[in-house]
């Protein structure tokens, strides 16, 4: 089976924005810009794009989630 690149991100890091709770929790929050290139689609991830990070500080839990606007 071939597999077929769709499209590439490319991501810029813009600012990183640190958060703590009164847990001992810490919050990450790293904005980003940038662009898509591809043979079948390309764009530009709109304003707002973030990569959120919660870091446990008493535990093992670290979770991610970002979201890509195109």
């Amino acid at each position: 089976m071939d597999i077929e690149e769709i499209f590439t991100v490319h991501v810029q890091i813009e600012n990183t924005i640190k958060l703590n709770n009164n847990d001992g929790d810490s919050v990450i929050m790293i904005s980003f810009k940038g662009h898509v290139t591809g043979n079948y689609f390309k764009g530009e991830i709109l304003d707002g794009g973030v990569d959120t990070q919660i870091i446990g500080r008493f535990s093992d839990r670290h979770t991610l989630s970002a979201r890509y606007m195109l």
